[in-house]
Order: structure tokens, then C-alpha cells, then sequence
């Protein structure tokens, strides 16, 4: 997950990565993608914490903040093409924002700084749980949120992710692993991973995309692998989002 960044529904979600953005509505982040513990009290990631979607939220009162990069090599008829980084930051704002539409909820701005946006653009988001879920809410005005993790939090658990109709499918998610360690930049983690499945409908070609994302306790997404292919024009891309540093506050 910084690419389900972010277009019309977010993700992920960042420079080129608005190419992505416009490719990937729901990366999150990606990044997008990419995020806090409970919507009250902060928590350290190296607790032991139950097995529950809000545990995976980021950790850590007003001022912390974790970094990502987002490595993304796109492959066509010519061979590889080079590979683009971006850096992406994420800062807690407030840990109990009153949402007009979803209540309580975790505010956090995302900033991102990459090769073909040197200066980097910023943009809040918000999270929370409902309905069983940790959703992530675009905005202050969206009625329609998108679904990071389901409880409970057991192999196999399934769920739909609606999609816009004009623009990508229902994103299918399942988590495929549980207490997986991920090898970061930052160190390693114990995860679990969700696996999902998507279209994009463009006018270049559908584009289907594949995304193994591994989320760690009070750190959210930590490592995220997606692979996109152009139907009709058979180019085929990889992002990578890997966690590079957390500073608690």
C-alpha cells in the first residue's frame, strides 16, 4: 500500500506519483500509502497489542512522523525503464478529529517529495474505524471511504472495496499472511500481509494491477509490492514502498 496516490479515490498515496495517482486511485497510500494506533491514546510498536485493525494505525501523539520511498520502474517493448524515487512523509495532526461525516478520527498530512517534483505537495487525510474496519477518508466532504484492513484479523478473512464505476472495479482484498517478517530500511518487522486485486479503466487500456502490502503494528504499511499491466498496450510497471525511518513524539 502510498499506491490501493490518490486521483479521484486517493492512493496513494507524490510527483510522478501523480502518475501513479492517475494509474492507481486507491495506492496509498498508496500511501499511499501511509498511518496511527487508536483514534485515542498513543501506543509503542513494540507492544504486545490484540489482533484488531486499529492497532495497525500509526503510533504516536501530534508530531511523529514516519517516511517512505516509492521506487517505480515502469517496462515496455524497449526494455526497462529507469526507476523513479520518491519520498514520502507522513505526520499525526490530531488524534481525535471530529470527522463532519465519519466522527472520530485520526487527521495525519501526507508530504511528498520526488525526482519530477523537487519542491513537493502536502494533503491531509483521515482515519478511523467503522463498521468493523480501518477505513481512510479522503477528505472532509467524501461520503465513500476506502477499506485499509478488516477485523478479524485471520487468514483468509475476504472483503470488497467498492470502486468507481467510471474509473476502477470493487478491489478485492484478503489477507494471505500473518506474522511475517519484513526486512525495512528501518529494521525488520513483524507483519501481516494483505494481498488485492483491481482494474483501472482508462482510455490508454484497463489496467490490472496485483498489490502484496505488509502492515506492522503501530506503523501501518511498512513494505507494499504492486504490479501493474496495460491490457492493451502490454506495458508493465513496479512500486515499491519500503518504511525508512519513524520518529515518535
Amino acid at each position: 500500500m502510498l499506491h490501493k496516490l490518490l486521483g479521484l479515490r486517493v492512493i496513494t498515496f507524490f510527483a510522478h506519483l501523480l502518475v501513479i495517482v492517475m494509474n492507481c486511485f486507491r495506492f496509498l497510500p498508496l500511501l499511499a500509502f501511509i498511518l496511527l494506533c487508536s483514534c485515542g491514546d498513543s501506543t509503542n510498536p513494540q507492544e504486545n497489542q490484540g489482533p484488531t485493525a486499529i492497532d495497525y494505525l500509526f503510533a504516536g501523539n501530534p508530531g511523529s512522523q514516519i517516511q517512505y520511498t516509492i521506487a517505480f520502474t515502469e517496462t515496455d517493448s524497449n526494455g526497462i525503464k529507469p526507476t523513479l524515487m520518491d519520498t514520502v512523509t507522513w505526520t499525526v495532526l490530531d488524534r481525535n478529529f471530529s470527522h463532519p461525516i465519519w466522527g472520530n478520527c485520526v487527521k495525519m498530512h501526507q508530504f511528498a517529495r520526488g525526482q519530477n517534483n523537487p519542491k513537493g505537495f502536502g494533503i491531509d487525510y483521515y482515519f478511523g474505524l467503522y463498521n468493523n474496519s480501518l477505513y481512510l477518508f479522503p477528505s472532509l466532504t467524501d461520503s465513500l471511504g476506502i477499506i485499509t484492513m478488516k477485523n478479524p484479523l485471520t487468514i483468509g478473512n475476504h472483503w470488497i472495496d467498492k470502486g468507481n464505476p467510471n474509473f476502477e472495479s470493487d478491489k478485492e482484498c484478503t489477507i494471505q499472511e500473518i506474522d511475517v517478517p519484513i526486512l525495512t530500511t528501518y529494521k525488520t518487522l513483524n507483519t501481516i500481509r494483505i494481498d488485492s486485486k483491481d482494474t483501472l479503466f482508462r482510455s490508454t487500456g484497463n489496467i490490472v494491477e496485483n498489490s502484496k502490502e505488509y502492515y506492522a503494528q503501530g506503523l501501518f504499511l511498512v513494505h507494499s509490492e504492486r504490479t501493474s499491466n496495460n491490457i492493451k498496450t502490454n506495458v508493465q510497471s513496479l512500486s515499491i514502498i519500503d518504511l525508512i525511518r519513524y520518529t515518535k513524539k
